[in-house]
């Protein structure tokens, strides 16, 4: 319990340092960090794979963010180079949308690159890429692309303002005496703000940070326990019993066998050889 307190209060410390800024292999533009990946997936898992990063597969808002992921995309200096953005027409041919937040595409950030694009060819290709030479087009969702994950960059830790509550408490009794109590109470709420300025309560914070503890301290569980677990169980037991087995049972066995069968049998045959040979030439 000290443990995950601890890493809670230093994570609520570092945090306002860490405001604005993108993890490693992150690229910041306004108010995201953008990762363009290394490997190739297939739409629906280049999707899932930003999700367990926290983010999503990027969706273009405006024109300034469609030439920043271009220009980015050209830097790679690849000219067979595509990657996946968020956008799909799945649901109704022709009709682009960004599918996590489910907003209509603008048509003025589609970038399709040349005539007859989208083309939709074999009615199949329903996910949006970015290519290098800024063209956008439209593909099979099957096939395997590198990938451009969006997500929003950092935290900013405030104060709210401080409310005063005055409550004027009066009494008056008949003996002619009149006693004024006046209570002022200050309330200060710990607030943490998102880089689109949305607002919410501390405590929903630290949920998330335990919630995000808790999943770290599972996956160590797993790893450490489990897989030693099942690593020794496969390697001291199964190994050692089939190996002691074959080698001592089927080996011994086979062996005994074999060195038996084979003695009686030269014996029997011998015997049976000589014995006719001695009575028929004899």
């Amino acid at each position: 319990m000290k443990t995950i307190l601890f890493t809670i209060l230093s994570f609520l410390i570092s945090i306002d340092i860490a405001c604005g800024e993108c993890s490693t292999g992150w690229t910041r533009h306004e108010r995201s960090c953008y990762h363009f990946s290394h490997d190739k997936e297939e739409w629906p898992s280049a999707q899932f794979f930003c999700n367990t990063l926290g983010g999503y597969l990027a969706e273009v808002q405006d024109g300034a963010e469609a030439s920043f992921l271009e220009n980015q995309v050209n830097l790679l200096q690849s000219t067979d180079t595509q990657f996946w953005i968020g956008g799909s027409d799945v649901l109704v041919e022709g009709e682009w949308v960004w599918m996590t937040s489910k907003t209509r595409i603008d048509p003025q950030v589609l970038h399709w690159g040349g005539p007859g694009r989208p083309s939709n060819t074999d009615n199949n290709e329903n996910c949006l890429t970015i290519a290098a030479r800024s063209e956008w087009n439209d593909a099979p969702c099957s096939l395997l692309f590198h990938y451009i994950c969006e997500m929003e960059s950092g935290y900013e830790i405030q104060f709210s303002q401080t409310q005063k509550h005055t409550h004027t408490h009066t009494h008056t009794h008949t003996h002619t005496h009149t006693h004024t109590h006046t209570h002022t109470h200050t309330h200060t709420h710990f607030m943490m703000k998102t880089s689109i300025c949305a607002v919410i309560h501390i405590h929903t914070y630290i949920r998330a940070c335990v919630r995000a503890y808790v999943r770290a301290c599972v996956r160590t569980y797993v790893h450490t326990h489990i897989h030693t677990y099942i690593h020794t169980y496969i390697h001291t037991y199964i190994h050692t019993y089939i190996h002691t087995y074959i080698h001592t049972y089927i080996h011994t066995y086979i062996h005994t066998y074999i060195h038996a069968c084979m003695h009686a049998c030269m014996h029997a045959c011998m015997h049976t050889y000589i014995h006719t040979y001695i009575h028929t030439y004899l």
